[in-house]
């Protein structure tokens, strides 16, 4: 028998979807009013607010670094990772791509806003990521982590960290990072553009690091 109610995340969630879903409607039909032609899809969703529009194009843009680690970029090759969770750190990361730093200073200084991170959210879903779940540092999901152990990501999950975004532009570098455990993690500089109003990742920049 189904429960009366729904668990309080799921309902969260399904706010999520509910609004953004919203959200590209309208962009929709203002496209088809003022003849722009084309259609929107999950990477590429704006409005007709300069703040709304920044803030649109960031989560479209972290969206697409997350489905380029998930589904490709994961470490394991062809095979299949199993995530089961995508965690993520909830703020931007200045040298995420850099691992010699320790992991203490990959924890953002400010958490994203909360429209970016339901953006980011429902451009996943959408994807048909795992959950995606963003947490303020490190320590919070690594599990077994000493001084002789780097420990691994909870949960069978996954964890990232995403650099900042230049302002404007149809191409911009984003440094990321992807971590398990101390076997299985990688640094690098992604380059996306965007076409027909979709953010891809179309290759790296700089050097790259894999344990």
């Amino acid at each position: 028998m189904l429960p009366a109610t729904r668990p309080r995340k799921e309902m969260h969630a399904s706010a999520i979807v509910k609004r953004w879903g919203i959200l590209v409607a309208a962009t929709l039909a203002l496209a088809l009013i003022a003849g722009c032609g084309g259609g929107s899809t999950p990477g590429g969703i704006d409005s007709g607010e300069p703040a709304a529009k920044s803030t649109n194009r960031s989560a479209a843009i972290y969206a697409a670094v997350v489905r380029q680690l998930v589904t490709k970029d994961h470490t394991f090759g062809g095979a299949d990772p199993g995530f089961k969770v995508v965690y993520v750190l909830d703020g931007v990361v200045v040298d995420a791509a850099d691992p010699s730093k320790p992991p203490s200073a990959h924890d953002p200084k400010e958490p994203f806003s909360h429209d970016v991170k339901d953006g980011v959210r429902f451009l996943s879903t959408l994807a048909d990521l795992p959950p995606v779940e963003f947490v303020a540092s490190r320590h919070s999901v690594v599990a077994g982590a000493s001084p002789s152990s780097p420990g691994e990501v909870k949960n069978g999950g996954v964890l990232i960290s995403l650099g900042p975004i230049d302002p404007d532009g149809k191409r911009v570098e984003v440094e990321t990072s992807l971590w398990i455990n101390g076997l299985a993690g990688q640094w690098l500089t992604y380059l996306l553009e965007q076409k027909d109003g979709s953010w891809a990742v179309t290759g790296t920049t700089g050097p790259m690091a894999i344990s």
